[in-house]
């Protein structure tokens, strides 16, 4: 059995067996779906966060072409955070609510240097208006991480 997740256009199929996903929120259905959790669903974000944050460090070690590329790649991930990940954010401070969890644990960095990371690169990633959850999400949580 495997586990598909499908979001922004992207379909991700993962090997199922319980020994692999033990400890993730996972329900299956009598038809075979599998439904995941909030906690499978942090996972996956950090997952994603960890391999797409590459290019945000790129924009300040790299110049023309390479430096337009990791910008282009920065903001689509962020777009993709914003429309998916962090779409119920004006709610919560934190990912799931009231608490700190793993996903804020590891988006949490950005909280910090991605002005830094603008200001070295000379690029303006987030504007005042655009990624409104992610700068409210931002915002809430500068306090705490």
């Amino acid at each position: 059995m495997e586990i598909y997740i499908e979001a922004f256009e992207i379909q991700i199929h993962m090997p199922f067996s319980r020994q692999h996903w033990k400890g993730w929120e996972i329900s299956e259905k009598k038809n075979g779906d599998v439904i995941v959790g909030v906690g499978a669903l942090a996972r996956f974000w950090v997952n994603y966060f960890e391999q797409k944050s590459v290019s945000l460090w790129m924009i300040f070690r790299s110049k023309g072409e390479e430096q337009e590329k990791a910008v282009k790649d920065s903001l689509e991930m962020l777009n993709i955070i914003e429309e998916n990940a962090f779409k119920n954010q004006k709610k919560n401070i934190f990912f799931i609510g009231g608490k700190i969890g793993m996903m804020d644990i590891a988006f949490g960095w950005i909280c910090h240097w991605l002005k830094i990371i603008e200001d070295v690169g000379g690029v303006k990633l987030i504007e005042e208006n655009s990624l409104p959850n992610l700068q409210n999400w931002m915002k809430n949580s500068k306090k705490y991480l």
